[in-house]
């Protein structure tokens, strides 16, 4: 009986270590699973990260039968702050800026940092155009303020809606980053609706390239 006991506890013991080890590496699985997805700088999704979320956003709105706006923010004159206060103080305004962002943004609001100084939102709704639009004027408020130094800034925003203008997550992040490049060319700091004239222009361009 006595070697019976030793040696169930020696089992016990073994399975206990087992489900350490098990648990032990699901966390960490999870731990590099977020690393992968996460901009390092600000905390939010990443490009990876963003384009997974954007799949499952999409099957949301198709189950509860609503729309999904998409919206590439670009900023205006983040470069200056680059080039004349350096990395350490651009780092510091990307920084600020996502933290005012997050104070705009309701539950089930995403955001990322897709690289640099771009950035991308989205926005589930009814009526996801209207809800786009009162976005823009909340992140417009947000760029009242100065930054780090005193340095201004703006955005130029591009909004496209699925299913009205994307019939998919790839074709919804490139009408809205369309979108945003028209209203760069068109005097930045601001938001501007996809419309199927963009698209014929950005391939002229690309043809005339």
């Amino acid at each position: 009986v006595l070697e019976s006991n030793a040696a169930t506890g020696g089992t016990d013991k073994l399975s206990l270590s087992v489900m350490t080890d098990v648990t032990e590496l699901k966390a960490s699985e999870d731990r590099n699973h977020r690393q992968a997805i996460t901009d390092h700088l600000t905390g939010l999704l990443n490009r990876q990260g963003f384009e997974a979320v954007l799949d499952r956003k999409i099957a949301e709105a198709d189950a509860a039968g609503q729309e999904l706006a998409c919206l590439f923010v670009d900023l205006d004159r983040f470069k200056w702050i680059n080039d004349n206060m350096g990395h350490a103080a651009g780092d510091a305004a990307l920084r600020d800026l996502v933290s005012r962002l997050q104070k705009c943004m309701t539950p089930g609001d995403i955001a990322a940092r897709l690289g640099g100084d771009e950035f991308a939102m989205l926005l589930l709704a009814e009526n996801a155009e209207a809800r786009a639009i009162e976005m823009t004027a909340l992140i417009a408020e947000v760029f009242e303020a100065p930054f780090v130094g005193d340095a201004r800034l703006s955005a130029s925003i591009g909004i496209a809606i699925y299913p009205r203008q994307a019939a998919n997550a790839a074709e919804l992040l490139l009408k809205s980053d369309i979108a945003m490049y028209a209203k760069k060319r068109d005097g930045k700091n601001g938001a501007q609706i996809f419309d199927n004239g963009m698209l014929d222009d950005s391939r002229r361009r690309a043809e005339l390239e």
